[in-house]
């Protein structure tokens, strides 16, 4: 039996790697930005329940340092609060 685990951010570089170079034993479950938009505190509740994985990588972030600054608030809800709101759908598993 594979161990589900939940890469979320599965459409960035880091994302893609580690899918792609996931062991057989391993069902990767592959959340790309429009399958799962972190900054949505219920839809991602609702998502990691659903899928109940037994682990959760989070390889999303906001990666434009220099967007960062003219998008402050992109950032934060990506690189802040989006783990936030991972972390408690996984404590509430």
């Amino acid at each position: 039996m594979s161990q589900k685990v939940l890469i979320v951010g599965a459409g960035g570089q880091l994302g893609r790697e580690l899918c792609r170079s996931a062991p057989a034993a391993v069902q990767c479950l592959a959340a790309t930005r429009g399958d799962l938009d972190i900054a949505d505190a219920d839809g991602v509740a609702r998502r990691v329940a659903e899928l109940a994985p037994a682990l959760v990588i989070n390889a999303a972030a906001y990666t434009g340092v220099d967007a960062a600054e003219s998008e402050p608030l992109a950032a934060r809800a990506a690189n802040a609060e989006g783990p936030a709101h991972l972390a408690q759908a996984c404590r509430d598993l």
